[in-house]
């Protein structure tokens, strides 16, 4: 049979119940022992050094471990030996422990406490533990400072006597920027470390500590000037002369002339974060600024002490701002190694934006050139252009300019491949978990050279693939297969578009393909959904199935689909489930149909789909049943076939007669050809002169040409293909109404000659 009792103040726990008071200052662990009934009842004291102070509240556990007492068995705490008053309030009771509360009030409440076993066979004592009480520590109210050899020695006191001072120590802090600290110890005492500057102003406060526990409130703050101050003048009459893109010059006056000083100059950037200070120290009245941020504003201080004191105060600083002159922008802007290819084709070409400490002078935009085409200009806030230059047969090289008001900055060029050369990247994929910054690039480095790879990410803009801030990018090797980004963008909460290009070869070199964008962002170890719009294809192939579907959109289920598999089955005609042979598909994620082929002709197959990712696999969607189409016969295919020749060969046939018919009336009307006007029914014959004048035309062979007069005719354009016309005239021809159909050329010149040809 054994016993044990727990004890505890309420800023730690031992094994048993414990509550805290808001009014206690310290914390105090007591001693706990288990003992059996033997004839020394409470064994040997053992002292507890760590006290309780006046004020606080302690709690004392007593635990009863042995089963085999009877029920109606207690444990109580009492002061005194041989007494069975209950101590204390108690505040937790059950039939195997007791937890009494004793509020310190006084001194006198340090002692022995006692656990007593109350059985209805009588009183047995259990254990004990020692309390010392001692008064609470309060903050320290006094400081004092010496210097002695170049060092400052300082000590304080307690507030008042302790029963127990040797486990009283103190933390110092003083405020020097950077704030630091200083144990004491238990005497009390400390010193600055060597190398501190003795005229400086040092502000301290002490805290007590017992046993290294933290149990006051820091001290007042107490200031300590180690050695004499002594502030000079401030220096007169600043002057700031030729300045210039990137230094200045500056002069001053002396705050009295009967002293020599040593200065110190101080400079840093009006409105700048990273709140970078520079400083130099000279012995002159004037001094020079240089490496300095050209379009900047500075603000220069000018202090002085006198040289003597090389330990001394400075004096307060004389102020002021200047700017220094603006120059072409700082540096080139950074060009995307690839570019973007819109659906109409045109290509758009990105850059990053210039900082204002790299505009150098008030930003007007930037210049896109490319070839020997018109310069293109982009606003100061933009990042990107689109392009509408042809790059179908030839690659072009841009080059991208950052332009202020002094003038344009170098140029980054880019190298823009025909559409002849695009090459396709490989697939990648991007994970991102929800709630976080970062996202991780992944693609398959199997099989390529080892070659440059970029990712790109921009925030879009709405529901467009649009990029609405700058696009950012990093370029690795291929070969390392993953790339974690931070995008300052939260995923769940902004829409990022991400992207991907890569180094490969070419003909002419290695060229960057086109960046694949897109919008999709997924999720790790997300199970994918079940697919919707699954089907049989409209059109189905002779001896297979045919099927289609529609992919999940990764905006609402962001689960990366590596691969989907395809399940099949055969169905009998009278029933739904499958009893035949089936077989299964593992199909590419980027597929949206497959064809089931060399299957049963004239059965009847049931297909469902399952989307994976990974090693995630999603459910089954709901499942189609196809019949598959027999296999054409040889007759059926002939037939169509022999039609179709036939048909052609008729038109052939149909044409070839009907140009033979135009040949052989042709040659009908030319084989005796008449002229009109050789008899008298037309009008009068001409001369031979006239004639052989009329058959000067060049262009035609046959038929003869002559002239005469026709009294009607009717007048239309004269055809192309005659070529003999007379100098002088302009002609028009004409057939008339006579059998032959003689054709007529007249003259409109106020001649009445006409040439005729029949």
């Amino acid at each position: 049979m054994s016993f044990f009792i727990q004890s505890c103040l309420p800023f730690r726990l031992s094994g048993g119940t414990c509550s805290m008071s808001r009014s206690l200052m310290l914390l105090i662990v007591l001693l706990s022992r288990s003992t059996s009934f033997l004839p020394d009842r409470y064994g040997k004291l053992k002292v507890n050094l760590n006290p309780a102070f006046i004020g606080e509240t302690m709690l004392f556990t007593c635990v009863i471990t042995d089963d085999s007492l009877p029920v109606n068995s207690s444990a109580i705490w009492i002061r005194r030996p041989n007494s069975n008053t209950s101590l204390g309030s108690v505040v937790n009771q059950t039939l195997t422990s007791t937890t009494i509360e004793v509020k310190v009030t006084s001194i006198s409440d340090a002692g022995v406490y006692y656990c007593t076993l109350t059985t209805p066979g009588g009183d047995f004592g259990l254990g004990y533990v020692r309390i010392d009480v001692d008064y609470p520590l309060a903050a320290v109210t006094n400081l004092n400072c010496t210097t002695r050899s170049q060092q400052v020695q300082c000590s304080y006191s307690l507030p008042r006597d302790y029963r127990h001072p040797e486990h009283i120590t103190g933390l110092v802090s003083y405020s020097n920027p950077p704030e630091e600290s200083i144990d004491t110890g238990t005497d009390r005492r400390f010193s600055l470390p060597p190398g501190y500057d003795l005229f400086s102003l040092y502000y301290f406060q002490i805290q007590l500590l017992y046993s290294g526990r933290n149990v006051t409130s820091m001290s007042e703050y107490f200031p300590v000037n180690p050695m004499d101050v002594v502030i000079p003048k401030a220096v007169k009459d600043v002057v700031v002369k030729n300045t210039k893109k990137r230094s200045l010059q500056l002069s001053w006056q002396p705050p009295d002339d009967a002293a020599t000083y040593t200065y110190r100059v101080t400079w840093t950037v009006v409105g700048d974060n990273d709140k970078q200070i520079h400083n130099m120290e000279t012995n002159f009245t004037q001094t020079s600024l240089s490496y300095l941020r050209p379009s900047t504003n500075y603000t220069i201080n000018v202090k002085c002490r006198e040289r003597h004191r090389q330990e001394g105060y400075w004096s307060y600083g004389y102020f002021i701002t200047v700017k220094t002159l603006d120059a072409v922008p700082g540096r080139a802007p950074r060009v995307s190694p690839a570019v973007a290819r819109t659906d109409g084709g045109s290509v758009v070409v990105y850059w990053q934006p210039l900082s204002p400490k790299e505009a150098n002078g008030e930003m007007q935009g930037y210049r896109v050139q490319c070839g020997d085409e018109d310069a293109r200009h982009v606003g100061p806030g933009g990042f990107s252009e689109t392009l509408d230059t042809p790059t179908d047969r030839r690659g072009l090289w841009c080059d991208v300019y950052a332009v202020n008001n002094i003038g344009m900055s170098p140029s980054s060029s880019l190298y823009i491949p025909s559409r002849m050369s695009e090459l396709t990247p490989r697939d990648f994929w991007v994970v991102g978990g929800e709630g976080d910054t970062n996202i991780t690039f992944l693609w398959d480095a199997v099989g390529r050279e080892r070659h440059n790879c970029a990712a790109y990410w921009c925030q879009a803009a709405g529901q467009s693939d649009m990029c609405q801030t700058p696009v950012q990018w990093e370029t690795v090797t291929c070969d390392q297969q993953s790339l974690t980004l931070d995008t300052g963008h939260v995923i769940a909460d902004q829409r990022l578009m991400v992207g991907f290009s890569e180094e490969l070869s070419a003909p002419g070199g290695l060229i960057w393909s086109i960046i694949k964008w897109q919008y999709c962002i997924y999720a790790q170890h997300k199970v994918p959904p079940a697919l919707d719009g699954f089907r049989l294809s409209p059109n189905q192939p002779p001896l297979g199935v045919h099927t289609e579907w529609r992919p999940p959109d990764c905006r609402q289920n962001p689960a990366h689909i590596t691969n989907y598999i395809l399940y099949y089955c055969l169905v009998p005609a009278a029933a739904g489930n499958c009893s035949g042979p089936s077989g299964s598909r593992v199909v590419d994620g980027d597929a949206v149909s497959y064809l089931i082929s060399d299957l049963e002709p004239g059965a009847r197959y049931k297909v469902n789909i399952r989307a994976v990712s990974q090693v995630l696999h999603g459910p089954w969607s709901t499942p189609v049943i196809g019949r598959v189409k027999d296999e054409p016969r040889s007759l059926e295919i002939v037939l169509p076939v022999s039609a179709c020749l036939i048909l052609l060969v008729a038109i052939f046939c149909g044409l070839f007669l009907k140009r033979v018919r135009q040949c052989w009336k042709r040659r009908e009307e030319f084989s005796y050809p008449s002229i009109r006007g050789m008899d008298n029914s037309g009008g009068q014959g001409k001369t031979e002169l006239d004639r052989k004048r009329c058959q000067r035309a060049e262009g035609l062979s046959t038929p003869s040409i002559c002239c005469e007069s026709v009294n009607e005719a009717t007048e239309v354009q004269l055809p192309d293909l005659f070529d003999g016309k007379q100098e002088g005239c302009t002609y028009t021809w004409s057939f008339d109404s006579a059998p032959n159909s003689s054709y007529n050329v007249v003259a409109n010149e106020g001649n009445t000659d006409q040439c005729v040809w029949g």
